[in-house]
């Protein structure tokens, strides 16, 4: 679908936004494949932008302005590359890469919350590791909850409503 969205065919660039700006479940993952994809398209044509290249630039701003604020952190330093060069692309262009920096500083005062909950006591060591690794990586911690008979058989990540799925991802694997 990112391929898509820098395309030949106008028809299949708007389907393929038009897809990835609608399923929550893609967005975190698109968005770093649509910025280094934009990046490596504009990096490649010094000159004046194409049509196809215009669009594709323009699809990537649109789906950056539905993406989590999580999602515009992780990828921050690309996105702020990728605003940098496509703000002398058009007014309109501009005008989107000027919400997507907007986007960008409010996300800046928000922290992903990660709720630790252990069956036993015998865990709150790991947990409270896990806890001070989170807490340098960006997260929110609070308090280990002992939730004893209620827990899960074996260990899980939940992401609740359209939460960052690539933090969920990178959470699984601590």
């Amino acid at each position: 679908l990112v391929e898509q969205m820098f395309g030949d065919d106008s028809e299949a660039r708007i389907t393929a936004t038009t897809t990835l700006v609608t399923d929550p479940d893609v967005i975190s993952d698109a968005v770093p494949l649509a910025v280094g994809a934009a990046l490596e398209r504009l990096d490649a044509s010094p000159g004046k932008l194409t049509t196809e290249l215009q669009s594709g630039v323009v699809n990537t701003l649109v789906l950056l302005q539905r993406a989590s604020p999580a999602t515009l952190l992780v990828n921050r330093t690309d996105i702020e590359r990728l605003l940098k060069r496509a703000s002398p692309s058009g007014k309109s262009t501009a005008a989107q890469a000027e919400k997507v920096q907007a986007l960008i500083n409010a996300a800046a005062d928000q922290r992903p919350v990660a709720f630790i909950q252990i069956a036993n006591e015998a865990q709150r060591p790991i947990a409270e590791a896990l806890a001070v690794r989170l807490r340098a990586a960006g997260y929110d911690a609070p308090g280990i909850e002992l939730v004893q008979g209620q827990s899960p058989s074996r260990s899980e990540v939940r992401v609740q409503g359209k939460s960052e799925r690539g933090f969920a991802r990178w959470l699984a694997k601590v």
